[in-house]
């Protein structure tokens, strides 16, 4: 079985090699790490110490104060415990996450945002908040914790499989290969978790073994881990690396191919492969191949000095993601702390000074009065004066006893209040000034009054600045670990999503909605255009297996911080502009966490979507478009005007010329009449013949230039348009 538990006749006695193989390295492991788990865990107990426990008091000291009838104090004043929550509330409440990018494959911006939102559908299901949270303390307290990736069957009736995320139970609980050289353990080829189980619940899963398990294999120091109660219970995992051939060539469509040998045989046959790599060789087919090795993870879940299962795992890493504090190797010797080792001393120094100013003030007199033995002599109040409240306190002030004159008894005296001792007091505030120092955290960061160092606004974001870098590292260690999730998340979501199936996933916007997983489609993101009564049916397909993509760390809030700070941006522009509110008003509900939110966002949603339409689509904006209409039909009203106008003007300049024409041929046959009476009167009939004639002729030539000279600005004006166009 590929990704499951192994049959139980897969199980064969050559397992006694992977035994073997298994004990040497664990023992590597152990003496590289074994001392620093050992600290570890006194770190994650001294962090958590508390009156009950004493885990803060080194075992010596505390027989001395507490053995043989002796009660001195030994508080547990834990300020250790404060210091690491501010770090771990911190990066809980900020929850940094990964981003998804494409880098070729026919990989989009809109695949690699179906990634993401894988991502975040894995980490939902596995309730990943709550193991980060889990392994963020296990950094913080104890200087590492681990991721473990795992998968499970959907159901018992499908043979599909989802990806779990969880955190392991016990840091140093978990062993990964001590030669690595990247800082987030990628490169590791092997690794171990160990985990007890019930022994009535090991015969219940195991029935073949009950009563079967031996001692256990790793040593015989751990032979006690096998008892009538529990088995502890080793998964072993390792790389088994095949030598492979990665070949790649272009096909007869112009596509670029690129894909393993061994492949290549499973999918078209030996055949195929050796004719491809003839013609690539012979030059036929352009291409070429080189030598890779395959790395293949596999598991084994060993009980005692049996494998009792074992399985292939479908991702190319080890499914350990580890999230250090602070890391060294120095002299070849490993040393990892967290947040709490550095504060130890300065936290003991705190509980020593705390106890000893009790213990002086504890230790005093509780008697509140000094008095003479004659002055209280039959006055029994004074016996509980120090303990009850007396309305009256009676003394005999004179000595009737005494020989002579009466003597007066000086009256009892109250002896003042046992007060701490200010070396103890100096200790205290040192070590809490030093806890301060050595953490980066002052009394500004953590709520206290602290009127001697930063008083304005900005100095305590300052104060507060100083502090978040001086721990910044625990942060970047966990962005370490959140982008190998998201490498090896990339990595198996091919192999696991690997049948056709539908998944309810919810966007970076907090929307959610439905995709189908398709294998067998060519694109990664193919849009679903069938038509479907349900409205919460998928409207994408996507295939994993399609494109390349790239994890990147990203130390900035997630979304759930982005949907708060985008509520908070959202809020600040409605109170500057409240008419906005018709416009974004869905938009900035659809980041309100509180309850009614949602309805809110559909209510405003309706009411802008019936009001203003086109904020929805890409169509214009009404009043634009109706602008827009208004102003055609203006133009075009201004043309027919403006012709009209030009008509009435030509008739208008027409009858002008008219009327200049006729006034002056009434003119003309004024004169005219007036030469020929005089012509008949003083000229010859020769002359007079040749005058008409001349009249006549200069008659029709002043009209002409009349004419000519009416419509000189008109054909002037055309001319110098005619120019200018």
């Amino acid at each position: 079985m590929l990704f499951g538990a192994s049959d139980d006749d897969d199980l064969k006695p050559g397992d006694d090699g992977i035994l073997q193989e298994a004990v040497e390295r664990w023992k590597v492991c152990y003496n590289w790490q074994g001392v620093e788990d050992q600290r570890t865990r006194e770190d994650i107990k001294f962090a958590n110490g508390d009156a009950r426990n004493a885990w803060q008091w080194p075992t010596k000291i505390y027989s001395m104060r507490t053995d043989n009838g002796t009660d001195k104090p030994c508080l547990t004043i834990n300020t250790t415990r404060v210091h690491n929550d501010m770090i771990i509330n911190d990066m809980s409440k900020n929850a940094y996450g990964v981003t998804v990018r494409p880098t070729g494959g026919k990989a989009s911006y809109k695949s690699a945002e179906m990634m993401q939102t894988l991502v975040r559908r894995t980490q939902q299901i596995s309730k990943f908040q709550t193991h980060l949270r889990k392994v963020h303390e296990q950094q913080v307290d104890g200087g590492i914790g681990y991721i473990i990736l795992e998968t499970r069957y959907v159901s018992n009736k499908t043979r599909n499989q989802d990806i779990y995320l969880r955190a392991s139970r016990d840091p140093t609980a978990v062993y990964l290969d001590p030669w690595i050289t990247e800082p987030d353990g990628s490169d590791a080829n092997f690794g171990f978790e160990f985990g007890p189980i019930p022994r009535k619940e090991f015969n219940r899963k195991y029935p073949k073994y009950k009563n079967q398990i031996g001692a256990s294999p790793m040593a015989s120091m751990f032979v006690d881990w096998i008892n009538e109660k529990e088995i502890m219970l080793l998964k072993y995992w390792r790389k088994n690396g095949k030598k492979d051939r990665l070949v790649w060539f272009e096909e007869e469509s112009g596509d670029e191919v690129e894909k393993l040998a061994s492949d290549i045989k499973k999918e078209s046959g030996a055949e195929i492969y050796k004719k491809l790599m003839e013609d690539i060789k012979n030059g036929v087919i352009d291409g070429g191949s080189r030598e890779v090795r395959d790395d293949q993870v596999e598991w084994f879940l060993i009980a005692g000095d049996k494998i009792i299962d074992k399985g292939d795992w479908a991702g190319s890493y080890i499914p350990i993601c580890r999230c250090v504090g602070r890391e060294l190797v120095i002299d070849a010797t490993l040393d990892r702390k967290g947040h709490t080792r550095p504060l130890i001393d300065a936290q003991r120094m705190l509980n020593y000074n705390a106890s000893s100013s009790v213990e002086v003030v504890a230790t005093q007199s509780r008697a509140p009065w000094l008095a003479p033995a004659r002055a209280v002599e039959g006055q029994e109040q004074w016996k509980t004066a120090n303990v009850e409240n007396q309305a009256v306190l009676l003394y005999n002030d004179i000595d009737d006893e005494a020989d002579g004159p009466l003597q007066q008894i000086a009256p009892p005296q109250r002896i003042d209040p046992p007060k701490p001792s200010a070396a103890h007091e100096s200790g205290m505030q040192s070590a809490e000034r030093q806890m301060m120092m050595i953490s980066g955290q002052f009394q500004a960061q953590m709520g206290e009054n602290d009127t001697q160092s930063a008083a304005s606004g900005k100095a305590i974001g300052q104060r507060k600045q100083q502090g978040d870098t001086a721990t910044y590292h625990f942060v970047e260690h966990s962005a370490d670990m959140l982008r190998f999730i998201g490498v090896q998340l990339l990595d198996l979501y091919p192999k696991i999503y690997d049948t056709r199936r539908a998944l309810h996933l919810e966007g970076d916007d907090g929307e959610r909605m439905w995709i189908k997983i398709d294998p067998d489609q060519t694109e990664a993101v193919e849009e679903i255009n069938e038509l479907v009564l349900d409205e919460e049916a998928a409207k994408i397909a996507f295939n994993p297996k399609i494109g390349e993509y790239e994890c990147v760390s990203d130390p900035g809030p997630d979304s759930a911080t982005q949907r708060q700070e985008a509520w908070e941006a959202y809020s600040l522009i409605l109170q500057q502009n409240m008419a906005l509110a018709g416009v974004i008003g869905d938009l900035i509900f659809q980041y309100g966490d509180f309850p009614g939110a949602d309805k809110i966002r559909e209510r405003l949603e309706k009411e802008i979507k019936a009001t203003k339409p086109y904020l929805f689509d890409d169509g214009k904006e009404p009043g634009l478009m109706a602008a827009q209409q208004q102003l055609q039909r203006l133009t075009a009203l201004n043309g027919e005007l403006m012709q009209k106008l030009a008509l009435k003007e030509i008739r208008l300049k027409g009858k002008e010329e008219l009327r200049d024409i006729e006034a002056s041929n009434a003119e003309t046959k004024r004169l005219q009449v007036l030469v020929e009476a005089m012509a008949k009167i003083v000229l010859t009939p020769a002359d007079r013949e040749r005058m008409e004639h001349e009249l006549v002729s200069n008659a029709h030539q002043a009209s002409l230039d009349m004419i000519v000279q009416a419509n000189a600005p008109e054909v002037s004006s055309e001319g110098q348009s005619g120019s200018e166009s």
